[in-house]
């Protein structure tokens, strides 16, 4: 699900023909769908387009303007990031981090790093310039500002119904129950779900799909994303959602 997302803060659109990210991932900028950024416009580069769109939805997609190059992705434990002009100067050249000062949670915790003021042109390589993600998964073409915001008043959130597919702006439309997992880099596993206003969740483990222990912490929904991490033993692990 690796994505970066450029986004244009001058006051003129800005053509990346010829441009290209040479360290870190690669990405060669005339093999993109698009290389005319408007102004204030977000585009993404990501490593899979099919799992981004799967994981995202189709909005979040159509602003995708190509997939890494050779097989490249970002890295779990900080890397230089450099993207160069059509004449091979750089453009913009800063290496991130995956430990303190830099925010740890963006390490295999499914959050994202943003820079928390971009329009400002911050100095990329200042840790105290990035933040996590408001919401896990992080808000790929998005300014990542999430307010509890219902606006079709149907009792789901809007980033929750972003997120799991629905329309924030139409009452009858409500996100399906699912269940998103994600393996972390430490052998544990995360769960997202979309939880019902006023509705009462437990998570239940088994080893054997037979005998079931329901763990001692009570869910109760408002609309939100529910995420949970939990660690796993080196015999089968089951997990399930249930609903009271």
């Amino acid at each position: 699900f690796e994505f970066i997302e450029l986004l244009n803060i001058g006051e003129n659109p800005v053509s990346l023909l010829g441009s290209s990210f040479t360290d870190g991932f690669k990405f060669d900028f005339n093999s993109a769908s698009k290389t005319m950024i408007g102004v204030g416009e977000r585009v993404l580069l990501v490593k899979d387009s099919a799992a981004f769109t799967m994981r995202y939805g189709e909005a979040a997609a159509a602003k995708v303007i190509g997939e890494f190059n050779d097989r490249t992705g970002l890295s779990n434990d900080g890397e230089t990031i450099t993207i160069s002009g059509a004449d091979g100067e750089t453009i913009r050249s800063f290496t991130y981090n995956d430990k303190a000062p830099w925010p740890e949670e963006a390490d295999g915790d499914g959050y994202s790093l943003e820079l928390i003021s971009p329009q400002s042109n911050p100095d990329h390589n200042e840790a105290a310039n990035w933040k996590l993600s408001a919401s896990i998964g992080g808000s790929p073409g998005n300014d990542g500002v999430i307010d509890e915001i219902d606006t079709d008043e149907d009792g789901w959130f809007d980033a929750t119904e972003i997120f799991f597919g629905s329309s924030p702006t139409e009452a009858g439309s409500a996100p399906r129950f699912q269940l998103k997992s994600t393996v972390l880099d430490n052998g544990g596993v995360q769960f997202m779900f979309p939880a019902e206003l006023g509705s009462q969740y437990v998570i239940q483990t088994s080893n054997d799909l037979k005998t079931w222990i329901t763990l001692e912490k009570l869910i109760l929904g408002s609309g939100n994303i529910v995420t949970e991490s939990f660690s796993t033993s080196g015999e089968s692990n089951f997990f399930r959602i249930k609903k009271q």
